[in-house]
């Protein structure tokens, strides 16, 4: 059986388990923002917590925010949460982006985002999306790269092409943090609006945080392990003996998780980070 996840932690991510890193998170922005060739990383607890955070810093509320109708429920939740309400827009069927001649037909006076995702690595036609968005220079563009770490876009990386883009790092992306997510920029008024933003707002995480997430980290060894893995598929379809694990959304309501404003500001160790997370980027 082939796993749908297999995020690649080796032993100097569990030798990092023991180190006394003081502040993982900034190095890793550091190192993240050196990596994609950007001025600029903030770390967040969850991608959905960069993407409520990103609309509340630009006061978009009571408002529209277009975002693909095929995504990750995690999305539009955020929306909902920072009160504001999802126009959905079909996608294509070459590449399951946006279809960008539907969008042009959604947009209303209310709209004040729109969240282009990159679906499995395909990059959505940014020209054309940019000369859609010409008249409206209001609307907010935010780059959803949860799938597309790597992705270009006639030759440059797509991040290159907006002023804000959200990454996620948790079990099914190309590196994982096991949660966590981040938004780079080049324009440093944005980065600073979003930064104070965040850093005004999360609360410290409690003790039990990097001890859980430590477990968290020993459970996914074991249940990804190819011997084991095809069990660990049929408890977690068939039972709901893996669900404090498995199932991370409840489809019947809009919520985000109760920790996803929490972390420490001055970046403790008790943020919720792991201080392996470093070490990934190395």
């Amino acid at each position: 059986m082939i796993p749908r996840l297999r995020p690649y932690f080796n032993l100097a991510e569990l030798l990092a388990l023991l180190k006394n890193n003081a502040e993982p998170a900034a190095v890793f922005e550091k190192r993240f923002a050196e990596k994609l060739g950007v001025r600029f990383a903030l770390a967040f607890p969850y991608m959905r917590s960069a993407l409520t955070t990103v609309l509340k810093a630009h006061n978009i509320k009571d408002s529209e925010v277009i975002t693909p109708a095929f995504t990750c429920v995690v999305v539009p939740n955020a929306v909902v949460v920072s009160l504001n309400t999802p126009r959905f827009v079909d996608i294509n069927p070459t590449d399951y982006n946006l279809d960008l001649g539907e969008l042009e037909a959604k947009i209303t006076p209310r709209t004040k985002a729109v969240i282009a995702t990159h679906m499995f690595g395909a990059p959505l036609d940014l020209d054309r999306l940019a000369a859609i968005l010409k008249e409206r220079p209001d609307i907010l563009v935010i780059q959803d790269c949860a799938l597309a770490l790597s992705t270009t876009y006639k030759g440059k990386p797509i991040w290159e092409y907006n002023g804000i883009t959200m990454f996620s790092f948790s079990i099914g992306k190309h590196i994982s943090a096991l949660e966590g997510g981040a938004v780079v920029t080049n324009d440093e008024a944005l980065y600073r609006r979003i930064k104070q933003f965040r850093d005004d707002h999360f609360a410290p995480a409690g003790p039990g945080k990097s001890l859980g997430q430590i477990l968290f980290l020993i459970e996914i060894l074991g249940g990804l392990n190819k011997l084991v893995y095809g069990l660990v598929q049929f408890l977690a379809e068939k039972t709901s003996l893996l669900d404090s694990l498995s199932v991370y959304y409840d489809e019947e309501r809009v919520y985000l998780p109760e920790d996803y404003q929490t972390f420490s500001p001055p970046f403790r160790r008790k943020w919720v980070w792991p201080s392996w997370t470093s070490s990934l980027l190395l």
